[in-house]
This record gives C-alpha cells, sequence and structure tokens, in this order.
C-alpha cells in the first residue's frame, strides 16, 4: 500500500502541462529573444556575407552496342549480342568516373591545384604534389557521383562557386572517363594495330597513284583510244572554230572596203538650207545714182546741146549705171547654210567598228591556228 502511494505520488510530480512550458518560456522571455535575435541575425549575414554556390549537373548513359564475337573452330561462329546492363557493370563505372586518375586529368586541365590554400596565404609553400592532391580530395568531396536506380544512368554533379569553373569540370570529368573507358575495356595494342595497318594502306594508295600518274605521263594515259579519239574531237571543234573565224575575217573585211567606199561617195556636209535674193543696198545705191544723174542731165539740157560735152558725158554715165544696175538685177545673191551629214557619222562609227571587230577575228585567228597545230 505504501508502494502504490509513493508511485502515484511519483507519476504526479513527472506529469507537465503545456501551461508549465509555456510558464518557462514566459520566465526566461528576455534570454529566448536574444537567442531568436542571434540566430535570425547569423543566418541574414551568412545569406548576404557568404557568396553563392552554383551546381553542374550531368548524367551518363551506360549502355553496350558492341557485338562480341565467340571464338569458336567452326565457320560459323555464333554472335553474341548483350544490350543490357548489370547492377554490377554500372557500380564499375561509377567508381572509374571517380578514379583517382580521371579526377587528376581534370584537376590539372582545370587548373583545380591552383586554388590558394590557408597555409599558402599564410606564406607556407607546398609542393606541387602536395597541391594536386588536396585538390583531388577537395574535388572528390565537392562532386557527387551515383547511380540512379533502375536505369543506365549515371547521375554527375559538382558545385562551385564560379557556374563556368562548374561546367568545364564536367565537361573535362567526361572526357576523361570516355578516354579512361576506352583504355580499360579495349585490348592493349588494337588500336596501334589499326593505326599503323592504316597507315601502311595509305602509303600503298600513295605510291599507286603516283604510278598511275607517271604512267599517264610516259605512256599517254591508261586507255590510249580514248585519248586519242578524246584529241580528234578537240582538234575537230578547233577546226569548226577556225573556219568559222576566217569566214568572219572575210565578212568584216568585205565588210570594211564597202564602208570605205560608201564613206569616199558621200559628202561630209549637207545642205540643209538655201536662200536667194538682191543685194538691197548695192540696187538702191544704183538706183539713186541713176536719179541724181537723170537730173543731172535735165539740168544741163536746159542751159547746153546734147552734143554738149558735159552732157554726153552725162549721158555715157547713165547708160553705164543701167547696165550695172541691170546686171545687178539679173544676178542675185545665194545664201546656203550646211550641217554635218548623219549618213557619213554612220558610215564612219560602222567602219571604226568593223576595223575593231577584225583586230580580234585576226588575233583569235592566230591563237586557234595555235592550238591546231598543237593538236
Amino acid at each position: 500500500m505504501n508502494l502504490s502511494s509513493l508511485s502515484g505520488i511519483g507519476n504526479q510530480s513527472l506529469s507537465v502541462t503545456v501551461r508549465d512550458i509555456v510558464a518557462v518560456f514566459f520566465r526566461h522571455k528576455r534570454i529566448m529573444a536574444l537567442c531568436f535575435a542571434g540566430i535570425f541575425l547569423g543566418a541574414l549575414l551568412s545569406a548576404l556575407i557568404l557568396p553563392a554556390s552554383y551546381r553542374a549537373e550531368t548524367k551518363v548513359l551506360v549502355k553496350k552496342e558492341r557485338v562480341d564475337p565467340v571464338v569458336s573452330p567452326e565457320q560459323t561462329a555464333p554472335m553474341m549480342l548483350k544490350d543490357s546492363v548489370s547492377e554490377e557493370e554500372l557500380n564499375s563505372e561509377v567508381e572509374l568516373m571517380g578514379s583517382e586518375d580521371v579526377l587528376r586529368k581534370v584537376v590539372l586541365e582545370c587548373g583545380l591545384d591552383q586554388h590558394k590554400s590557408l597555409l599558402a596565404r599564410l606564406g607556407i609553400p607546398q609542393s606541387q604534389a602536395t597541391r594536386t592532391a588536396k585538390a583531388i580530395r577537395r574535388l572528390k568531396s565537392d562532386l557527387s557521383v551515383e547511380a540512379i536506380k533502375k536505369s543506365n544512368l549515371i547521375s554527375v554533379s559538382y558545385e562551385s562557386q564560379d557556374p563556368q569553373l562548374a561546367a568545364k569540370v564536367l565537361d573535362t570529368l567526361n572526357a576523361a572517363y570516355i578516354q579512361k573507358h576506352l583504355e580499360v575495356h579495349h585490348p592493349s595494342g588494337q588500336a596501334q594495330f589499326f593505326e599503323q595497318e592504316t597507315e601502311r594502306y595509305r602509303k600503298a594508295l600513295a605510291d599507286t597513284e603516283t604510278a598511275l600518274k607517271d604512267f599517264d605521263t610516259t605512256l599517254g594515259g591508261v586507255a590510249p583510244q580514248a585519248s586519242r579519239d578524246m584529241a580528234l574531237q578537240k582538234l575537230a571543234d578547233f577546226n569548226s572554230d577556225l573556219h568559222t573565224t576566217q569566214a568572219q575575217i572575210k565578212e568584216t573585211e568585205t565588210r570594211i572596203a564597202n564602208l570605205q567606199k560608201q564613206q569616199g561617195s558621200t559628202d561630209a556636209r549637207l545642205t540643209t538650207q538655201m536662200r536667194k535674193g538682191d543685194d538691197p543696198q548695192v540696187l538702191q545705191q544704183l538706183k539713186g545714182t541713176l536719179v541724181t544723174l537723170e537730173l543731172k542731165r535735165t539740168e544741163l539740157l536746159t542751159k547746153f546741146q546734147p552734143t554738149y560735152p558735159l552732157v554726153v558725158e552725162v549721158d555715157k554715165q547713165i547708160v553705164d549705171t543701167k547696165a550695172t544696175l541691170a546686171k545687178e538685177e539679173a544676178t542675185p545673191l545665194h545664201e546656203e547654210t550646211t550641217d554635218q551629214n548623219p549618213t557619213y557619222g554612220w558610215i564612219n562609227s560602222e567602219l571604226a567598228k568593223a576595223k575593231a571587230d577584225l583586230s580580234g577575228l585576226q588575233a583569235r585567228e592566230i591563237a586557234t591556228t595555235a592550238i591546231v597545230i598543237q593538236y
């Protein structure tokens, strides 16, 4: 009975209500507020001060596409095609991607070993091997390589403060992994063998092409009959071109001769306007002189006889003036206006063009004749 009472007292002392918890917060509310403010300010300062981190991701598909022949003495050996990838093979590829050889290539090509550590900033020198080893450990810790369940994919991710560096690390890792994969899964010496055989066949092909060119040069080609027929065809074509050129030369020479003949019989200028008329000034002057002489004769006849020498002289002047006046009226003045003959100009232009064509045709005849002689 005492034990039950003691157990009842213990249960009552251990029971905690919500009110008790709230009472604790109210009793230490200043300490709680300071703790909350400190945690909030710490998180805010870390978000503002700490640099941003960038995450680059890539996925690698592991798939079999090669056909593995079975070595057998039989002529028809069966071909083994195995396209499924086991979990062991997928994990092997994961370990191969995270191997030290692959990570070392990534560190050296991306310059991750140039990162200044705390010892380097304090002035303590480190060897290249030490920096490389530390960089490999950092890369291995920052790099996440894992096989995705129920798939043939390997997920690779890397975080860095530099987004370009993160992308470069994954690109370099992919290239180094593929090279390592080829080295591991291919037999040793196979690539060298094929390279040697390729080089040997390339050299043999070059020697054969050289020999074929020499044979073509010395013996006139591998098909002399076809070469002869081709040469005869070319000769016929050039002969036809030569005859055509010679006919054009004859035609141009005849045209030049006709144009020169027309040029000699064609006037350079044409009369465009012609006008006849008397000289009014001379006629007026002669008529005025005749009137003056007649008045003078009339005046002299009032004083002298017609046989008087002065009257006879005036009569003679009157006769001469009348004769001159009649002559002027019988021979009027002629005015003519001339201009360049368009026919003469056209003949000159065509003649110059024909001479230029003749020079070109003659040069073409000489060149074609040389080609015909060569063929």
